[in-house]
């Protein structure tokens, strides 16, 4: 569990009081997969801030930290509107793994989320694990990992300072998974991409670093990338390509060369590139529909070694009402919008399918 945040022992301590604990993982096996694998999701669930004033200075973020601080019932719908949506995931088991954005930083929401969900779920399907770390950024909001699977509390890091990349080690069954949680710079601020492809080239160099010592690493980024799969800052910086085959032989093309250079085309499979012609898209605004929302996973995961994950599994969910007839997200919005349908979130959440060697 990981918890190294202000305010935690309370609210710890309130949840160990009422049995809503994430259980110890010391004691309890991985959750078994279902026939299907394990669930992967990341969802950006839009300014999920907690239900105490902190007092922020700043808007947009003084606003939510007010509002729901001193509102528990709309704090409570939006808790409630997060956990409708993901429990329709997955045989209404809801994900197996959860990479969430937008959640308020050093704030109890991690906990109070896993709390709502555990007290809807059998025991045997609990969430047990945390990783939450502030990255103390332009905003007050972080990224965060929770999973019914083991994650190594005591590797959890955020990569550089002041940005929103969360690094999450999890392991099954002997077998390592690194997951990377994002949520790169928004386009009202970084109209010309810099600070996108910034994050990009953090990503790739971390993923390049892992790469070196052993080419099959198991590595999934997944975020908010406030662009879409076609652009510069994924397509170039993140050194992404758009099929499989292309992937593997890729990889194998790298591994045949010599000299540091060849690493730094080391790339990396966007399930989600073909996401025009699918008519795909997590985002809806000003008209038009856009995926920001992206799962993007290492050659080592197209393998049946270790952990493994099936392409064609991913997918953008939405089926989550109140829906607009168009299968567009509906935000939760703000306290002003008071005469709004509150919907759950501005972005759709999207899924991979995985799967580890052995498990069963």
């Amino acid at each position: 569990m990981n918890a190294n945040y202000p305010g935690c022992f309370v609210i710890l301590c309130a949840l160990v009081s009422s049995g809503c604990f994430p259980e110890s993982k010391a004691t309890l096996p991985a959750k078994a997969p279902s026939q299907d694998g394990y669930l992967f999701c990341m969802w950006n669930v839009e300014n999920f801030f907690d239900n105490k004033d902190n007092h922020r200075k700043t808007e947009p973020d003084k606003e939510y930290d007010s509002w729901f601080g001193n509102n528990p019932k709309d704090f409570k719908l939006k808790l409630d509107h997060i956990v409708e949506v993901l429990l329709k995931m997955n045989n209404g088991t809801g994900p197996d793994i959860l990479a969430l954005a937008e959640v308020e930083e050093a704030s109890e929401v991690p906990n109070l989320l896993v709390a709502s969900l555990n007290a809807k779920l059998p025991a045997d399907n609990h969430y047990t694990d945390i990783a939450f770390k502030n990255p103390h950024g332009g905003r007050c909001i972080a990224t965060c990992v929770i999973s019914k699977l083991p994650i190594q509390s005591n590797r959890v890091t955020l990569l550089g300072k002041r940005i929103r990349i969360l690094e999450v080690p999890i392991k099954v069954n002997g077998k390592e998974l690194i997951v990377l949680a994002t949520h790169w710079t928004s386009k009202l601020t970084d109209k010309d991409g810099t600070g996108r492809a910034k994050y990009a080239d953090q990503i790739h160099g971390a993923y390049i670093a892992m790469a070196r010592n052993n080419p099959d690493i198991d590595f999934l980024v997944c975020g908010d990338f406030n662009s879409t799969p076609d652009e510069d800052c994924v397509k170039k910086h993140l050194k992404t390509t758009a099929s499989v085959q292309e992937t593997l032989v890729k990889k194998r093309e790298i591994e045949g060369s010599s000299g540091n250079d060849r690493w730094l085309d080391f790339p990396l499979l966007n399930p989600f590139s073909d996401w025009k012609e699918k008519k795909l898209g997590s985002i809806y605004y000003h008209g038009k529909s856009e995926l920001f929302d992206q799962i993007v996973v290492s050659p080592g995961l197209l393998d049946d070694k270790g952990w493994s994950c099936d392409p064609s599994s991913a997918k953008v969910f939405s089926e989550a009402p109140p829906a607009d007839g168009k299968g567009h997200p509906v935000r939760f919005g703000s306290e002003k919008d008071h005469k709004h349908v509150r919907g759950y979130s501005d972005h759709l959440p999207v899924t991979i399918r995985l799967k580890v060697e052995g498990a069963n």
